[in-house]
């Protein structure tokens, strides 16, 4: 499957929770706690799976050389989440389901996005700088290869 699309799955499976969580807080139905407890946890999972393989993808997108200063970079920049969260929770408490359904947009987002990001599956990673940029202008060259065959075919 790649590590791109295993992404993204568990990116769409977490918006979809999320927003139900935020739908359940909202509509005064039966056993709310339990839904809300349910689908609280499988967007925790979904969550947690998507980050890990998020974090395996865009690693592995950076060449060797640059790979620890980006990966620094990308979790450090994460990590804003984490001084907006308290306000979130805040907010939460005079809005019901604010803050799942910013969840839900966020990942949304985030799995919208990682559609730019290129597959690391069966490649091999770059070395250098120079080793990416070659790469990259060889695939875009293939590409435009077979068009030209595909069209010359006709």
């Amino acid at each position: 499957m790649g590590r791109k699309w295993t992404t993204f799955m568990f990116l769409v499976l977490a918006t979809v929770s999320g927003t139900v969580v935020g739908v359940v807080q909202m509509i005064d139905i039966p056993a709310k706690d339990g839904l809300i407890n349910g689908f609280a946890m499988a967007t925790k999972l979904f969550l947690a799976a998507g980050w890990c393989a998020l974090m395996l993808l865009t690693t592995e997108s950076f060449p060797t050389v640059v790979r620890n200063m980006g990966y620094g970079i990308q979790n450090s920049v994460t990590r804003v989440g984490s001084m907006v969260a308290p306000q979130i929770v805040y907010l939460s408490q005079h809005i019901d389901g604010l803050m799942y359904f910013l969840v839900g947009a966020l990942m949304f987002l985030s799995a919208i996005c990682l559609l730019g990001i290129p597959e690391t599956r069966n490649k091999i990673l770059s070395d250098t700088i120079e080793d990416k940029k070659h790469k990259h202008y060889q695939e875009n060259n293939q590409e435009e290869k077979s068009k030209d065959f595909v069209l010359s075919d006709r």
